[in-house]
């Protein structure tokens, strides 16, 4: 009887600790959702709807200032900087399950700064690194509220770029130089309520030409 009784005691102890391991993997996973850096996985996910309003740029060295001449004897050429809008929206990670009131502390997704990456596409002068014109941690800053869209510029190529593509080509610029490459965002923020940092990806093709009217 006593040799019974112990076997059934292993039993319920043995029942016992299963149960536990269950709960001990199962908190395991649910914190495993709040420390990556999938934004597909934050209580608020942020989403890039449209970068320039969805059409590739076209990024210029001088523009005419309507005289319909480059160079002299025009003077009123100017010399771009390019920035684009990029329209944000924010929604909650699963709407079946997740109501977030307007007022709450993840009601919103802040955006504090931006990375961009150059990757060259087409025709690229041998000569231009155009890695050396990416920018890390660029200024941005922008709060976007669940369940709204918001909009804001950002600066993707400035006249440094366009100075060393120039100087690459030998300061002789046809329109058969033209080149394209991929500017890679890399937008970065966190939900209102947390300082868990996310990047939300995006990207758009720029094609470089030496004058645009």
């Amino acid at each position: 009887p006593w040799m019974s009784v112990h076997r059934e005691d292993d039993t319920v102890r043995t029942r016992v600790l299963a149960v536990s391991l269950a709960l001990i993997l199962s908190i395991g996973l649910l914190s495993g959702c709040d420390s990556t850096d999938n934004n597909e996985r934050q209580r608020v996910v942020c989403e890039v709807l449209m970068v320039n309003e969805g059409t590739p740029v076209l990024s210029s060295y001088v523009q005419d200032g309507g005289d319909g001449l480059i160079g002299p004897p025009s003077t009123d050429d100017s010399r771009p900087v390019d920035v684009v809008a990029v329209v944000f929206r924010a929604r909650p990670y699963s709407f079946a399950t997740t109501r977030i009131p307007e007022d709450d502390v993840y009601s919103s997704f802040i955006i504090t700064g931006y990375n961009l990456i150059w990757e060259p596409v087409r025709n690229v002068p041998a000569g231009l690194d155009m890695s050396l014109y990416n920018i890390t941690n660029g200024a941005f800053y922008l709060q976007v509220p669940v369940g709204e869209d918001a909009v804001s510029m950002v600066m993707i190529a400035d006249l440094t770029l366009k100075d060393a593509a120039l100087e690459a080509l030998g300061f002789t610029w046809p329109t058969t130089s033209d080149f394209t490459a991929n500017a890679r965002l890399e937008f970065i923020g966190h939900n209102s309520g947390s300082e868990h940092e996310v990047i939300v990806n995006t990207g758009i093709y720029v094609t470089f030409t030496y004058a645009t009217s």
